[in-house]
């Protein structure tokens, strides 16, 4: 049985992330965590597997963390990835479901805002995935009030390439303050994290803003 297709479809964990994303304007949260986020997140990660020749079964266990990471959400972002992971962990024990990368999807789950020390193949590409999805789809209402947040609606989609190099290349519309991009906080961590994933696939890196070198000094 393929986990995704199973997971993605299910009407429980998709109320979740409806729940999720109802919660955004209460809480006046700069960014989404629901399915929006989930579903980028998801196709970021299957990109990055394919690109590296991943086996069908790894994908699907990628795809499934992607869509599993943010359900512990629900109880608010505090502490999410730990409630995430014991709800993935139940989860799995009462709809019966297996898989020999089980406990690398757990993991993941659990250690996804810093999973250094983990050695397997879906954390890294969980974490990279995840601090990456920066689209416009990402910003909530109270971000676009927030200086270098609320220039993220202009970040349309950004392209990963995958050969001899680690190439990111943002593609981003004419109203964007490309400034006010490279001043936010958030932005130098998607640098790093860049720089991290690079690390990591042992491989040198090359960062783009519409086709242009970008470096930010």
């Amino acid at each position: 049985m393929m986990l995704y297709n199973y997971v993605s479809n299910d009407p429980y964990l998709i109320n979740i992330y409806k729940e999720i994303d109802s919660k955004v304007i209460i809480l006046n949260l700069w960014a989404y965590h629901g399915l929006s986020h989930i579903e980028n997140v998801v196709k970021i990660s299957e990109s990055i597997a394919k690109q590296l020749k991943y086996d069908d079964e790894l994908i699907d266990a990628i795809k499934t963390t992607a869509f599993l990471h943010d359900i512990g959400c629900i109880n608010g972002k505090h502490n999410h990835e730990i409630n995430g992971y014991e709800m993935a962990k139940q989860y799995f024990v009462k709809n019966n479901l297996n898989s020999k990368y089980k406990n690398e999807i757990l993991l993941s789950i659990k250690y996804h805002r810093n999973c250094r020390h983990l050695n397997n193949p879906i954390a890294p590409i969980l974490r990279f995935a995840d601090k990456i999805d920066v689209t416009k789809q990402r910003v909530a209402p109270a971000g676009y009030k927030v200086m270098g947040m609320r220039e993220y609606q202009h970040i349309n989609k950004i392209n990963i390439i995958i050969s001899d190099t680690l190439k990111i290349d943002f593609i981003v519309d004419s109203h964007a303050r490309k400034k006010e991009i490279e001043e936010y906080y958030f932005t130098k961590k998607i640098f790093k994290a860049i720089k991290k994933f690079a690390e990591t696939l042992n491989k040198p890196y090359k960062i783009m803003y519409n086709g242009i070198d970008w470096v930010i000094k």
